[in-house]
């Protein structure tokens, strides 16, 4: 189950608040009392609050729901026109997610491409196998690498040279490693 994040914790419990205040006020007000009474008195009040209470957190629940979705297009924005290539890995050598810039720097046409292409890393993006091998050594062992510069080739066969920011991404209950993300 996901957990709830604080901003949605802080709405809840502010409309809470504020539906109990708006409660208050409108049962301290005599003329609406006497309406509240003729209708089956504490009975009434207890039912109206609950529906006031239902639909004040439903309208919540819309509202945290459109900043979720609204965060989230944020994010795939920023990773798709990112102007620099961002990457997830396995340690097998294979590409989980690039971006469109990181296909591009490679000479794909798309992602897609790049990741129906790219089977093995070490032999058709790296140089040569020791450099993914010591690439992949560094991050094993310290979990991260930084500008590690290093010959890559292109899909047509040329040579660039690339720097890159990396790091294991490791499952939080064994310490395996999952994969590596990097730019």
């Amino acid at each position: 189950m996901k957990k709830p994040s604080t901003l949605s914790i802080v709405l809840t419990l502010t409309a809470c608040f504020a539906a109990g205040e708006i409660w208050i006020l409108f049962f301290q007000n005599k003329e609406n009392t006497l309406l509240i009474e003729s209708l089956g008195g504490q009975v009434s009040k207890s039912i109206l609050f609950i529906i006031a209470n239902i639909v004040v957190f439903y309208l919540l629940t819309r509202i945290n729901k459109g900043i979720q979705r609204g965060n989230s297009d944020n994010l795939l924005d920023t990773f798709n026109y990112a102007t620099t290539g961002i990457f997830q890995s396995s340690p097998d050598g294979k590409f989980l997610v690039v971006n469109p810039m990181m296909a591009s720097i490679f000479g794909y046409s798309s992602p897609d491409e790049m990741l129906n292409a790219i089977n093995d890393i070490s032999k058709q993006i790296h140089i040569s196998i020791e450099n993914r091998n010591q690439f992949t050594e560094i991050l094993n062992k310290y979990g991260k690498v930084e500008k590690f510069e290093a010959k890559n080739l292109r899909k047509d066969g040329s040579i660039i040279w690339t720097s890159t920011n990396a790091r294991a991404v490791q499952d939080k209950k064994s310490g395996k490693i999952l994969y590596y993300e990097g730019f």
